[in-house]
């Protein structure tokens, strides 16, 4: 587990929010960011490791405005919508990371050089770690699109 203070946190997620609707980051790289930001806080305890097995999209927003508000200290209805659309895709990755151990670390580090998601590879499905190593790095979409 990574220590990292509530603050941080706060602070990195809503500048990668800010950088995300304002077209300054990627956007694939700043929701995998964001993801990562997401985990730490549930691994820190700040944020409990919500229930979202077969969650519909109303639950992933309740959980998202829970994140926000008591994480971020942001008042959801205040948020602005591409950032609510970041925190519905970030959160269900960060989750099913957690849930799973899905996440790892490559020299210190939780991305790629490409930005992509350090991934525990002996808990993958073989189609996402074709190789079989110990550690794949994921996309966004590959690291969402499929239910571990």
């Amino acid at each position: 587990m990574n220590t990292i203070n509530k603050l941080t946190i706060k602070q990195e997620t809503i500048k990668l929010l800010n950088q995300y609707e304002k077209d300054d980051i990627n956007q694939k790289i700043g929701t995998n960011k964001i993801a990562i930001n997401i985990k730490n806080a549930i691994d820190n305890g700040f944020f409990d490791l919500p229930n979202l097995v077969k969650a519909k999209p109303s639950k992933i927003n309740e959980v998202c405005e829970e994140f926000a508000t008591d994480v971020l200290e942001l008042v959801w209805s205040d948020v602005a919508l591409s950032q609510k659309v970041c925190l519905r895709i970030a959160m269900p990755m960060a989750v099913a990371g957690v849930k799973f151990d899905l996440f790892s670390k490559e020299n210190n580090k939780d991305l790629s050089r490409d930005n992509n998601i350090w991934t525990n590879g002996n808990k993958l499905p073989e189609n996402l770690n074709k190789s079989g190593g110990n550690k794949v790095a994921l996309s966004m979409k590959d690291f969402s699109k499929n239910r571990y």
